[in-house]
């Protein structure tokens, strides 16, 4: 039995973290202090996001004691159902380049799309359609993702 929350939780914990790595070396080029970083992900980004999810008051935590990660604050699964369904890099980088963009929200819509298969009341997960869009997604997006982590 997959244990689709947490499968949610754990994916999307890694797209918050690269959405936030990709914003702030395209937003923020050549900002290298954790806290500078950490105000100007809080004033541009996490309002974005507040809007996206419908939470006022939303903030990122930065990698640290807490983890290695940049994390949302008040993460929920439903926070994030919200933020998987309606979240566009163009929205959060218009000026950024374009096949960096691409690349990126693919992640985030094939993700969506195997989510939204796996999570089905339908069961096809055990389809084998579903079986090669996890390994298409997970070979053209995934297998490399983790360089893009810090």
């Amino acid at each position: 039995m997959l244990d689709t929350l947490h499968l949610l939780l754990r994916c999307v914990d890694r797209l918050v973290h690269t959405m936030v790595i990709l914003f702030l070396d395209i937003a923020c080029p050549g900002e290298k202090d954790p806290d500078k970083q950490l105000l100007f992900v809080n004033k541009k980004l996490a309002p974005y996001i507040g809007k996206l999810t419908k939470k006022v008051r939303t903030s990122f935590q930065p990698p640290g004691d807490r983890g290695s990660l940049w994390k949302l604050s008040h993460q929920s699964g439903t926070i994030y159902r919200l933020l998987m369904n309606s979240f566009k890099y163009a929205d959060i980088l218009p000026n950024g380049p374009k096949a960096t963009i691409d690349r990126h929200q693919a992640a985030w819509d094939g993700f969506r799309d195997i989510y939204k298969d796996i999570n089905s009341p339908e069961k096809k997960m055990t389809t084998a359609r579903t079986k090669v869009k996890i390994e298409k997604w997970f070979t053209s997006v995934a297998s490399d993702y983790i360089t893009h982590l810090r």
